[in-house]
């Protein structure tokens, strides 16, 4: 009787052992063997490389991922930049599926999913793998931004047919991001998914979002409105603003210095889908002011220039005549708003785009 002793005290201690690591809620030790277990299977993908002889290529993959003592959005942005896309997939394994909605901060933006980051990085099939795994379409980041936005601002290939699979699963076209945000949270309504595909300068991905039901017309709602077809012109403006000041900083030099996503001749096709799909041409905004480039870009108040405006006024004053003359074919296009076929030509000739005004002159009601 005396030699069992010893082992019931050893089967009593194991099994309050194990009752205490229920407790405090770790795994037992069967759990944490098959957590280890699932940890060290391969994926599809990894199996699928080992059967061809790459192994080697699967365990370095694995040795980053496990050695890499960083948060997870750092690893992830470094296997995106090293186009690493064994370690993205090992990463999204191993510690994105068990919360497909999991957050992190990512270069683009704090509070981000991967979702998110497969939408920005234009990786479609790892977007089809997140959706039917569960993650949500509309989940923000810390600025209010979507996984739409981030693929609206997506100038890759892939990004139409991302923009589609969100849209087909309930992803919202209409969506705006955080209009201001302060100490980590957000606050207002700002730019809309369609703003951020004009922004990014892709008449793809505009095309994309308005076959989807994107409202043609809003760019950014009230206090600050801005329409899609005044942004549309704006960007451009922007742009060449930027080339400008780019200029100046290095001594003349040219568009070496500075290669802008907005492309002129893009952005006027662009303004002719918005019309198309319904944008009001004669909606009124507050002009913007001109900056002054040889300081801070601090406004300029421009003798002459009207307060308000229209998209033709807009166009007109920056000299952007195939952008007037798609405005001017507009079937919608009524000049007595405003009166502003008279402003605009008006605008174009202080501005010494005389071409441009003797253009709208001549479609001026007789």
């Amino acid at each position: 009787m005396t030699k069992k002793i010893p082992m019931l005290l050893l089967v009593l201690l194991t099994l309050q052992l194990s009752i205490n690591a229920m407790e405090r809620g770790g795994p037992s030790e069967d759990e944490r063997i098959r957590q280890e277990e699932q940890r060290l299977r391969p994926t599809t993908g990894e199996a699928l490389m080992m059967s061809v002889g790459l192994g080697e290529i699967v365990r370095a993959a694995r040795a980053r991922a496990a050695s890499a003592d960083r948060q997870i959005g750092d690893r992830i942005s470094d296997a995106i930049l090293r186009r690493d896309d064994v370690l993205l997939n090992q990463l999204v394994d191993s510690e994105i599926l068990s919360n497909v909605n999991q957050r992190f901060d990512y270069l683009i933006s704090s509070q981000c999913t991967m979702l998110m980051v497969a939408a920005r990085e234009g990786k479609v099939d790892l977007v089809h793998y997140l959706i039917a795994a569960g993650a949500n379409p509309d989940l923000q980041s810390q600025d209010g931004k979507t996984a739409l936005m981030f693929a609206a601002e997506c100038r890759n290939a892939a990004a139409v047919e991302i923009i589609g699979v969100l849209c087909r699963h309930g992803a919202n076209v209409n969506a705006m991001a955080y209009a201001v945000v302060m100490e980590g949270r957000g606050y207002g309504q700002g730019w809309t998914v369609l703003a951020h595909a004009i922004q990014a300068g892709s008449l793809a991905n505009v095309e994309a979002l308005l076959a989807h039901h994107a409202n043609p017309g809003l760019a950014r709602p009230a206090p600050d409105k801005r329409s899609a077809l005044e942004l549309t012109v704006q960007v451009v403006r922007d742009a060449d603003i930027e080339r400008k000041r780019m200029r100046m900083l290095h001594g003349g030099h040219t568009d070496a210095t500075y290669a802008s996503p907005i492309k002129y001749d893009n952005q006027v096709k662009m303004l002719q889908v918005l019309i198309d799909h319904g944008a009001d041409v004669n909606e009124t905004f507050a002009m913007p002011y001109e900056e002054d480039l040889s300081g801070w870009g601090e406004p300029v108040e421009e003798e002459g220039m009207p307060r308000m405006g229209t998209v033709l006024v807009l166009a007109a004053k920056y000299g952007y005549k195939a952008m007037v003359e798609v405005i001017l074919n507009a079937r919608t296009l009524d000049f007595s708003i405003e009166d502003q076929g008279n402003v605009a030509a008006n605008v174009a000739t202080i501005k010494g785009y005389g071409e441009i005004a003797e253009i709208i002159r001549a479609r001026l009601p007789k």
